[in-house]
This record gives structure tokens, sequence and C-alpha cells, in this order.
């Protein structure tokens, strides 16, 4: 009789990545079969009843006639490198609804039998040892059946929304929980190996994660992809927290847990979500959710365990989008289908079209915008070619500057109003523009500076000593001729080269997300910023899931 090594060994030695897996697989056509839908360890049952025998499962869509069938499952499995005979049970799960993930990925309902319904958080691999493709949920998901510990093998299933559901992964360790209720639990976690070809790394078009955030600080923002939905924006508001007595239940089965090292955020989860992936702006993962607060509390909190943790204690790593090339490799354990990943480098811009980059750009806009962004872009996405500013980072700070200071997305001149005049609503009192008028800071030395040389263009541009300086830098005396700031070719070029002399400090300001200091580099306030924040934002989002 084979014991658990032997059957876990099996199910390894099947879903091992490589030409050995491969090979394997080969040789075992029932595994190549459409119907075919997953392995695990389990008990034998006849007609309903358990034998008690241990078994390795294989899981079906429907079960046919056997006899004379070379696709049929053997009743015993003989594996290369096993003494072991291993038994084998088929059971029919049923085709998968269409309300399936195909391929299943990051996001999507899982459980285990007689366990909570919770999500699918990312896709890990061993950092040493054999290679293999791991899910990534929390323990209390798919370690515990009825709150009772959950034996190494169980099935994990992917639920669709209509109620049917297919076996995706094994269980093979989780962290367990501290239910004493003087103990602490810093972990809830747990990984299940991959059983299925229907599986990707891609969560919802935009790729695996890009990496770790092993320090997320007050404030950042954070998102979930669970539900087949981007769910944001939240932002973290504490960190190293203890949660004293977290109220678990299944069924009827109650019991309490002390979380600690935990972060939170604003809630933004609901129950189903345990297990989710939370990454940061960037797409770097933070977290998994492992729990929140009632909707109804005067302040509820999502509770996040840190994924650096749960890294460290497991010996694993992502599948990111760096590794996911060599992790995938030619193997069906993964989709083949997994789109290249987004990176936000000149390369992806540099392959951008100039019809896309209208398109990406024009969600961040009202659609009032959108023959100025058809026109104007080209003037745009020149100029920071010309300055080598043609990356994500770059091309989302100018847009959201755009956004900030034109709105409509065309060159204008700045009209009145009380921060440049100081009779502003009452005319006939004082000239327009004369705050700006002898301002050393702006360079404005002679009379009428204030209005020869207030704002204009996409970034509006502001003041003589700046209209003297960004002139000389691209070759156009706009000292001479203030008004060919509005000029959409001149007003792309300003832009850029207004950019370019702050791009050290930008980009620090995008990458640590302070949003208020990178609009301030060009405002020299917060005027905007709202604005500014929400373009930069939504074309971000749209840009990661689309651009490759």
């Amino acid at each position: 009789m084979a014991c658990e090594e032997d059957i876990r060994s099996a199910i390894e030695a099947l879903s091992q990545l490589g030409p050995a897996g491969d090979a394997l697989r080969a040789a075992h056509p029932w595994m190549r079969n459409e119907g075919f839908r997953g392995l695990a360890m389990g008990i034998n049952t006849v007609n309903g009843n358990s034998t008690g025998e241990l078994v390795l499962k294989v899981f079906i869509d429907r079960k046919l006639p056997v006899d004379g069938d070379e696709d049929a499952v053997p009743a015993i499995l003989r594996l290369p490198g096993l003494d072991a005979a291993i038994p084998t049970d088929v059971d029919e799960v049923g085709e998968p609804g269409l309300q399936f993930t195909q391929p299943a990925a990051g996001g999507t309902s899982i459980k285990i039998e007689g366990g909570l319904h919770g999500t699918f958080g990312c896709l890990v691999t061993p950092r040493r040892g054999p290679s293999g493709l791991f899910l990534l949920t929390s323990a209390h998901v798919i370690g515990y059946s009825r709150l009772r510990p959950a034996a190494p093998g169980t099935p994990v299933f992917e639920v669709a929304r209509n109620g049917d559901h297919r076996v995706i992964a094994a269980l093979t360790a989780y962290k367990p929980l501290n239910f004493n209720p003087a103990g602490l639990t810093q972990i809830d976690a747990a990984i299940a190996r991959i059983t299925t070809p229907a599986i990707t790394a891609d969560i919802d078009g935009r790729g695996p994660p890009k990496g770790v955030n092993p320090s997320p600080q007050i404030g950042d923002k954070l998102f979930a992809y669970v539900d087949g939905a981007w769910k944001a924006t939240t932002r973290v508001t504490t960190l190293n927290a203890m949660l004293h007595k977290i109220r678990m239940q299944d069924g009827t089965a109650v019991r309490y847990i002390n979380y600690g090292g935990m972060i939170t955020c604003n809630a933004f989860t609901k129950g189903g979500d345990s297990g989710a992936l939370i990454v940061d702006r960037y797409h770097n993962a933070v977290g998994l959710v492992v729990g929140g607060d009632h909707a109804d509390r005067a302040d509820p909190q999502t509770y996040i365990c840190p994924m650096d943790r749960i890294l460290q204690h497991f010996g694993v790593e992502l599948v990111t989008r760096d590794s996911i090339g060599r992790t995938q490799g030619a193997s069906p354990w993964t989709s083949a289908s997994t789109p290249a990943s987004p990176v936000a480098s000149a390369g992806a811009a540099a392959t951008l079209t100039l019809e896309r980059l209208k398109k990406i750009a024009k969600t961040g806009f009202d659609r009032s915008a959108a023959r100025n962004i058809d026109s104007h872009m080209i003037h745009v996405r020149d100029g920071l070619r010309e300055e080598g500013l043609d990356d994500r980072d770059m091309i989302l700070m100018a847009l959201a500057t755009i956004k900030a200071e034109t709105a409509g997305f065309v060159p204008v001149s700045e009209p009145p109003h009380r921060y440049n005049t100081s009779k502003f609503g009452r005319p006939g009192q004082g000239a327009d523009y004369d705050l700006y008028e002898d301002r050393g800071n702006l360079g404005n030395t002679e009379p009428g500076d204030g209005k020869r040389f207030r704002g204009r263009g996409f970034i509006q541009l502001t003041g003589r000593f700046n209209y003297d300086e960004v002139g000389g830098r691209i070759g156009v005396d706009l000292i001479a001729d203030p008004d060919r700031a509005n000029d959409p070719k001149t007003a792309g070029r300003i832009l850029a080269s207004f950019l370019k002399q702050r791009e050290g400090r930008i980009r620090a300001a995008l990458t640590e997300d302070r949003m208020a200091d990178a609009r301030a580099l060009v405002n020299g306030g917060r005027h905007g910023l709202e604005r500014f924040e929400t373009c930069y934002d939504t074309v971000a989002d749209v840009w990661d899931r689309t651009v490759v």
C-alpha cells in the first residue's frame, strides 16, 4: 500500500517543469486528455463509500467506459524512480462552467472541501531545490477545514460564480495559526502545488507582480485584484499592527486569533477576499489580505500580512515579470498564452504607436479634450522623445501636468485670477497680472512683464526668467515673441525641457509616491494636485494593463 510520501512524490513528479516532466506526462496519455482536470492525494471511494485506502485522486470532466481505451487512467500507476505502486481513484468533477477564468489566475475564488471561500493570491516557486509552481493564499483559506487543520495533498478548488468548481492545486504547506488566547500569529499563509495546466501568472492583463515592496509606508496607495476586478484606491494606515481577538467562523465553528506585525489600510475588501494579493501603485507585491473589520464600524480596516515575511518563511519567491520566462519555459503547466509583461521602460514606450498613446491618454481627460489629444499628442510625444523622457513615468508625469495646468490638452494663456491680479473681479480698479510685476523670483524686472510673461503653453510657463532660460534651451526666442509658447509644437518642447531640468527630483518623487512633491516641482505648490493625481493614477492603471 502506498504511503503519503509515495503519493506526494508521484504528484510532484507528474507536476514538475522542464523536459523531465514533459517526458513523464507524454508517457501517460490520460494527462493530455482535454477532460483531465488535476491531481491530489485523497481517500478511495466506491459507490460513495470510503474504503480507507490512500490513493492518487485523478480529477476528470466525465467518466467513460475504459474497455480498450488507451487513454484510460490505470488502476495502478508506476513511475520511474518510485518503488511503490500508486493506486488511483478517478473522480468526475464535471466540465468547467463558462464563468471560470481560463486559465486560473490570481484574484479568482478558491476553497477546499469544508473550508472557507478565499482568493487565489499569486504564484510562487522555490528559491532552491526542485522547481515547481505553487499557489499562494491565506492559511485559513486552504490550510483549515471547519477550522481544523487540513491534510497535505488536500485538493484546492477554483470556484466559479455559478458554483461550478475544478481542482487547480494540492495543499503543500501552511503556517499553523495560533488560536491560543495569549498567542500571536504573524504569518497567515499557505502554498499549494499547482496540479493543472490551466494556470497563469498573469493578473488581469497586467502580467505577474513586478517584484516585492518590503517596506510600504503609511499613506502609500494599495490595490487588490479580487473577483475579476481591481479594487482601489486605499492607503496604508498603520504598520506593525497587533490585532486582538479577531473572530474566525466557518459554519458553526468559531475561534479567535491575535495577529501581530500586520499592515492595515482603509477597508476595501469583503468576505471571501482573504488571500488576495495586495500591490502598490507600481504593481509590487505588498502582502496578502487576511481579514478586515465589518463595514458598519466607524473606521473599518483591512488587515494585510507582509509579503516578504511570507516568502522568507516558505523559502519561495514570487513569479514576477523578470522571472516569468524562465519559470514558464515550454511547460504546459503554465499558460503558454500569458502575455508579455508590461515594463515601465523607455523601450516599452518607444514601441508604443502614436494612436495607442492617444487612446491611453484620453482615459485621463474629459471627453471634451479628445480632439485636442488627437491634434497635439504628437507634439508632446516628440518633445519628450527629444529630451529622452519617453518612458512610462515621465510620459505619465507630462500628461498629469497638462491635466492640472490646462485640463483641455491645449496650450492656453493664463487668464486673470485672484493669484495674479490684486483687484480680480473688480474691473477698472487695477491692472491685470499686477501681482506678477516686480517679482524677482520670476525675473520680471520691467514694467508690463507680469502680463507679457504670464503663464502659457501646456505647462503654463511663467516669468521672464523662465521664458528666457527655456527658450534658450530649445532655440526659440520667447522673449521677443512670448505667444510662441502657445504654438503646440513649441509648447510640447517647452514642457519636455522644463521636466528635463527637474528630471532627477521628479523621478525620485514618483518612485517614492510623493505625488505632491512631484507636482510642486512644476507648479511650486499644490494647485491642481487632485487633477494631477487622478490623471496620473488613471492613465497608469490603463498603461500597466495594456502596454507591453
